[in-house]
């Protein structure tokens, strides 16, 4: 019969040592790799190293090598808090327009209905659609005299203060 099991006898078990535990403080820096927050639009476009935020004010090193111009773009970073804050704006102002076209149409008459269709239909920007529903709503004023709360921010006009965010035609 054939021995079963390895040959050379088994070393022994010792029990496992942990290490010391690590001494509370900073971590260093010399391994750490520092990665820029944000690359100018150049660097973005070519996928190069970019460091303009420590250049600021002056073109980065790499734009600067080659002569391009160096655009740093703060909208155009997603992650940033001007992004989210701009973003944020615009739904609110999106958002009262549309509130505002639904008290015209609810509140408006076949011809002042049909005058917005036609505004919105003719391909109108956005500021002429607006300006059309605000001259609308500031002629009829609601019978049961309620207000929404997006007209309560209304200039003593009936008028929508201008929250236009930028970038609209």
């Amino acid at each position: 019969m054939a021995q079963q099991g390895p040959s050379r006898p088994l070393r022994p078990i010792a029990p496992r040592s942990f290490p010391d535990p690590p001494t509370p403080g900073p971590p260093p820096e010399e391994g750490k790799i520092k990665r820029a927050s944000m690359a100018c639009t150049e660097c973005k476009r070519r996928r190069t190293k970019c460091n303009a935020a420590e250049t600021a004010g002056s073109p980065c090193s790499e734009c600067a090598l080659h002569g391009r111009e160096c655009i740093v773009d703060e909208f155009a970073d997603k992650r940033r808090k001007i992004s989210a804050k701009r973003t944020e704006e615009s739904l609110k102002f999106y958002r009262g327009f549309v509130e505002e076209l639904l008290e015209a149409i609810r509140s408006g008459d076949g011809p002042s209905i049909e005058s917005i269709v036609n505004i919105i239909r003719s391909g109108a920007s956005h500021k002429e659609i607006h300006s059309v529903i605000t001259q609308i709503l500031s002629q009829k004023p609601r019978e049961d005299g309620d207000l929404l709360d997006f007209r309560k921010n209304a200039t003593p006009d009936g008028k929508m203060p201008d929250m236009t965010p930028d970038g609209w035609p």
